[in-house]
């Protein structure tokens, strides 16, 4: 075996502290806790026909992939997704509970396009990633649930700045960011920084949003 192929095996395949695979786990379960917590109190818009879905002939982009939930429905589901998402998060019922809460990531994902976000994007593929990873049974693991997970970060980030140069105005306006917090991310910080920031720091926070990109 040639050094360039072991060096490459070593880096996917190499014992790697569990911990550091753990942690990614507990905190990314900690994000979709707060998201789950605070959008589900909408869940009949996201995933009944209470809500605004375009029928597939409309718009087959943003159309449901999956059958919409009958409303008496929506709130047991919501509150059992929210015990095994805690079970994970605990450790616990492991690996039946990863899957459940990554199906669940993705049936709503594809069930209302138009109020998924990226984070949906990525809580679908990192949840993925975490629930064909080797259960822990010691302090090591081998490297490649970890690799994927920093591939991916590395990956969404590039593409996301590849994208503001070639298919947006980042580099062509310098109130682009300025511009975007207006919009549907409004905040109340965001308005108080709209109001009381000066344009020209907007600029740069733009340019270095960019280039940390």
């Amino acid at each position: 075996m040639s050094r360039v192929q072991r060096v490459w095996w070593e880096f996917w395949l190499s014992p790697v502290d569990a911990r550091r695979v753990e942690l990614v786990r507990r905190g990314l379960g900690l994000v979709l806790l707060a998201y789950v917590i605070s959008w589900g109190v909408h869940i009949d818009e996201w995933l009944t026909p209470g809500g605004f879905h375009p029928s597939p002939a409309a718009d087959p982009a943003n159309a449901p992939r999956f059958p919409l939930l009958p409303r008496a429905w929506a709130a047991p589901v919501g509150l059992t997704y929210l015990g095994v998402l805690l079970a994970w998060l605990g450790g616990r019922l492991r690996p039946w509970s990863s899957w459940i809460v990554w199906a669940g990531v993705a049936y709503v994902t594809a069930t209302d396009p138009i109020s998924a976000f990226t984070i949906n994007r990525v809580f679908v593929i990192t949840l993925f990633i975490l629930a064909i990873a080797p259960q822990q049974t010691s302090s090591t693991m081998p490297a490649w649930p970890l690799r994927m997970l920093q591939v991916l970060l590395l990956t969404h980030y590039a593409a996301s700045g590849l994208c503001k140069m070639l298919h947006g105005d980042w580099l062509n306006h310098t109130d682009v960011l300025w511009t975007q917090v207006q919009g549907i991310y409004m905040t109340n910080a965001a308005a108080w920084s709209v109001r009381t920031m000066p344009l020209e720091l907007w600029t740069a926070m733009q340019h270095a949003a960019l280039g940390f990109e």
